[in-house]
């Protein structure tokens, strides 16, 4: 579970910058532990700084590492990995300076492993993972067999979940899913 809060503060990104992000930062990680007693104690805390060339509209998010909840980088470490992320991203880099545009604090805590039980079914000739999951067609817990992304071959009727290494679709009833000439998810409603 994330939990992050912002604030905006436009100020050159000099030295004397890390003390007024130390305090920005302080203010910031309370309001988390305040939203939230799960992440008083146990949440890895994170921190972003959105940076500018002086001028420009965009900024690039660059993570900042922590110690003791404390930035534990020099100024100059983090405009190198600015300027670097500034020429990988638009292929060139800027003399002007930079600015701070944002603090962005963040606490993530791990959720404790949930057991998933899956049953064996046969589905048109292999098996396949079946677990219960809510239905908003039928307004039920129906049986949805789990099916991975490169099994799909024709067209699939719901109810299924499709998984893929960074994605998740949910397919339900009075659903259809196939794949498309160039590899992309067809979703059609079957009535």
């Amino acid at each position: 579970m994330v939990q992050s809060t912002a604030r905006t503060r436009v100020i050159g990104f000099a030295p004397s910058a890390l003390t007024e992000i130390a305090r920005i930062l302080e203010e910031l990680f309370a309001t988390l532990t305040e939203r939230s007693t799960a992440h008083a104690g146990d949440g890895v805390r994170s921190v972003r700084l959105d940076l500018r060339y002086k001028g420009q509209e965009h900024t690039l998010s660059i993570e900042v590492e922590l110690a003791e909840g404390r930035i534990a980088e020099t100024e100059e470490a983090i405009l190198e990995r600015f300027v670097a992320e500034y020429a990988r991203t638009f292929g060139s880099t800027m003399n002007e300076d930079v600015e701070l545009v944002s603090v962005r604090a963040s606490t993530t805590v791990l959720l404790p492993r949930r057991e998933l039980s899956y049953t064996p079914k046969r589905s048109d000739g292999e098996d396949d993972r079946v677990m219960e999951v809510y239905s908003f067609e039928s307004r039920a817990r129906l049986p949805f067999r789990i099916i991975p992304r490169g099994r799909i071959s024709g067209e699939i009727r719901g109810p299924a979940i499709i998984t893929e290494d960074t994605t998740t679709t949910y397919v339900d009833v009075q659903w259809t899913i196939s794949s498309g000439k160039a590899g992309e998810i067809i979703l059609e409603r079957t009535h």
